[in-house]
């Protein structure tokens, strides 16, 4: 007689390494079914799967897309042993610490080679295994650099919450300068996103830490100097005040700044600090070329430029120059900033450093286009745009070719105006990506506007139309009204007057609420030819007198092709704790 061949009954720990040996091996399946004989309550066919979730089983790791993970954990937390399978060794802190410093110094390598998006993978290994040994400091540190990194590659919101996972950590050691600076950091970020409440949340913390450093010594003199330790505290007194300043500038405050800095330059110039004197005179001339002191922004940057050469410090006295060429363009002096841009630029080249080169070769493009030598800026714009994609400079990217399609869109071939269109359609998919809405409804409307040049109205239609919401989007009420006026005239050309005027009164609107006269003029002046066209003679001389009142500019404001220089004069960017390290 055959014995039945009895399937034997599969235990819960025997589940359990199936499922274990089923992650091991990769399996795909979202979760994983093993089959178990149910007590005898019911039939031997009868089976009742065990579900494990292989989520259970998913480890967090920080990302470098538009998200960060918060947590890291250690996968031995979730490994399953088997009997029959070889241990890995466990890693001991010293592993750990070796094992970081080699991403480390990877990071380094890439960066210095422009890979960001490599040298932020090796910073986020280094992460996990600073973590891995309890080192906060280490650990911040290397948040630091992602944020940094991420900011570099147009991802502000990766680098805040990078930021605000280093603060914690700062706040444990406790390094109370590495504290004030990522709250610094952070206030600018938070800012640059438009979110003003935070960013002045974060400057206030910022400014207690800094005033409450205990490195400020008052009325330190050089009659004083009798001892080294005058010296220092007549630096760290202007280290602290310089930072002061940094924090007064970033919170728009240009008085008080202006006062910081002057302090700094008081205490620099007493401890003898050439370097720090330096320094001062520039970010002094930089902060008054904002507010349009021109001519004594630029006595202080000459004054800074001997100091640097003195030093021998290439990257001061480069900054200092394109800051000299910044001041001489807002005096329309073109020929001057671009001697100051040409004397810079070996300097960014010996210094190896392609983002100051190619924001050079950006602004030089700038400088020969507002002299007229179209040409040789189409040139500079293209030796440029290489170095941005290089580095991973988005913004800048956006804005080189942005303004290369400026260039071809002024030229009357059919050809040129084409490679305007290609340009301003990668700018715009550039600053969609980065989350910057004000410059995507800019180049839109560049976009439109070479549209409506080529007779493509319905294309220009809808470029102007989303330009619009983006504008409206980013609260930037100038770009919204030029795209208003711009739609406006697109409906009049169809011969659809009554939508030509809503949008136009709404234009005429905004443009009464900003003050802008001229740009008010000009839409009640398309108001009245509207209105004329409607037959309604009445409202367009109304319009037309309203018009004259405010000074009637017959010209139509064009918003079709403004140059970016999507840059601020140069002030160099320190640690918050010692500003003489270079930028």
């Amino acid at each position: 007689m055959r014995k039945k061949n009895r399937r034997k009954k599969l235990s819960p720990q025997c589940a359990l390494h199936g499922v274990a040996l089923c992650a091991v091996l990769g399996c795909g399946a979202s979760s994983v079914a093993l089959a178990q004989r149910r007590p005898s309550a019911q039939p031997a066919s009868a089976k009742t799967p065990i579900t494990i979730e292989t989520s259970a089983f998913q480890l967090y790791i920080p990302t470098i897309g538009p998200t960060l993970v918060p947590a890291f954990e250690s996968a031995a937390r979730y490994r399953l042993s088997l009997p029959f399978e070889k241990q890995p060794a466990k890693l001991t802190a010293r592993d750990h610490r070796a094992l970081a410093a080699q991403a480390v110094k990877a990071a380094e390598q890439f960066r210095t080679q422009n890979q960001v998006t490599e040298s932020l993978s090796r910073y986020a290994e280094a992460l996990q295994h600073w973590r891995a040994t309890g080192e906060a400091a280490q650990a911040a540190s290397s948040l630091q650099q992602m944020a940094a990194l991420s900011d570099q590659l147009g991802e502000r919101a990766q680098a805040i919450q990078h930021l605000q996972a280093a603060l914690p950590l700062w706040r444990s050691v406790p390094n109370r300068e590495q504290e004030a600076a990522t709250l610094n950091e952070l206030g600018r970020l938070t800012a640059a996103q438009g979110d003003q409440r935070a960013a002045q949340g974060y400057f206030k913390q910022a400014r207690l830490l800094v005033q409450t450093l205990g490195l400020l010594r008052p009325n330190v003199t050089a009659a004083s100097l009798a001892s080294s330790s005058e010296t220092t505290a007549a630096r760290a007194q202007a280290t602290t005040a310089y930072n002061l300043g940094k924090l007064a500038e970033q919170q728009n405050l240009p008085r008080e700044a202006l006062a910081h800095y002057t302090e700094a330059l008081k205490q620099w110039r007493t401890a003898r600090d050439p370097l720090g004197q330096a320094t001062a005179l520039n970010t002094l001339g930089n902060l008054l070329a904002k507010v349009q002191q021109l001519d004594e922004a630029a006595n202080l940057c000459e004054q800074a430029l001997p100091l640097w050469r003195a030093s021998g410090d290439a990257r001061g006295e480069a900054v200092t120059l394109s800051n000299l060429a910044f001041i001489a363009t807002a005096q329309n002096r073109h020929g001057e900033a671009a001697t100051h841009l040409q004397n810079s630029l070996p300097l960014w080249r010996k210094l190896n450093d392609p983002r100051g080169e190619a924001n050079t070769l950006h602004d030089l493009a700038g400088a020969q286009q507002r002299l007229g030598n179209t040409n040789e800026a189409l040139a500079f714009y293209e030796q440029a745009l290489p170095l941005r994609r290089a580095v991973s400079d988005r913004r800048g990217e956006a804005a080189t070719l942005n303004n290369l399609a400026g260039l071809y869109a002024a030229q009357t071939g059919i050809d040129a105006k084409r490679r305007a269109l290609t340009f301003y359609q990668q700018s715009f998919e550039i600053l969609r990506q980065s989350n910057d809405p004000r410059g995507a409804a800019l180049t839109l409307g560049n976009l439109g506007h070479v549209h409506e040049s080529l007779g493509e109205f319905a294309q220009a239609f809808e470029a102007y139309q989303l330009s619009l919401t983006l504008a409206r989007a980013a609260k930037d009420q100038v770009r919204e009204a030029g795209t208003l006026m711009n739609l406006a005239a697109l409906h009049a050309r169809r011969g659809e007057r009554p939508a030509a005027i809503a949008l136009l009164q709404q234009a005429q609107s905004l443009w009464a609420t900003l003050k802008a006269t001229d740009n008010e003029a000009a839409a009640l002046s398309q108001l009245a030819a509207n209105y004329a066209a409607l037959g309604e003679k009445q409202k367009a001389r109304e319009h037309y007198q309203q018009a004259l009142a405010a000074r009637w500019s017959l010209t139509r404001p064009v918003f079709g092709t403004p140059t970016l220089s999507h840059r601020q004069p140069d002030a160099l960017i320190f640690p918050i704790t010692y500003p003489h390290s270079s930028r």
